[in-house]
Parts: C-alpha cells; sequence; structure tokens
C-alpha cells in the first residue's frame, strides 16, 4: 500500500507581501525549502502550493508568516528561524 503524499493550497490575502514572503531574490523561500526538504513547495501569484507529508505544517507556517507581513513585521532570516520553531511545536 502506498500513500498519496498531501497537498495543501495556501492563498496570501494581498499579492503585495508575497514579494516580503519569499524575500530578495527568493532567499526566505529557498531557507523553507532547505527547512522542509520533503515537501515540495510551487509559488505562484498569491498561492502557494504545498505537497509532502509537512505540507499542512508548511501551509501554517506560510499562514502565520503571512500574518506577520499583514501586522507591518519585517521578516527575515532570523524571524523566519523563530517561526519555523514555533510551527515544529505546533
Amino acid at each position: 500500500m502506498t500513500v498519496a503524499p498531501e497537498t495543501v493550497t495556501v492563498v496570501i490575502p494581498s499579492s503585495h507581501l508575497m514579494g516580503s514572503l519569499v524575500g530578495e531574490r527568493d532567499e526566505l523561500l529557498r531557507f523553507i525549502e532547505r527547512s522542509f526538504p520533503q515537501t515540495h513547495i510551487v509559488v505562484r501569484g498569491n498561492e502557494v502550493a504545498l505537497a509532502g507529508h509537512e505540507a499542512e505544517r508548511v501551509g501554517r507556517l506560510f499562514e502565520e508568516l503571512s500574518e506577520l507581513l499583514q501586522r507591518g513585521e519585517h521578516l527575515d532570516l532570523i524571524v523566519l528561524g523563530r517561526v519555523i520553531d514555533m510551527v515544529r511545536l505546533m
């Protein structure tokens, strides 16, 4: 028996947040990809499609990051690392 990987789509409420969410030259996105190597991440427009066994967890990560950006917070690798640690504990 094989188990199909989980798929999740996260819609970021405002497309202007996407640049801050993925970072300059996609540096934040690459960090997330390295942190969750078993999850395939595709960003198109204001949607983030996730597939893999941790897709739900990575979806929660993107939702948390989106909320931070909507509150006017600045994302960098340090903040991202902390949010990743928090999501892993959930």
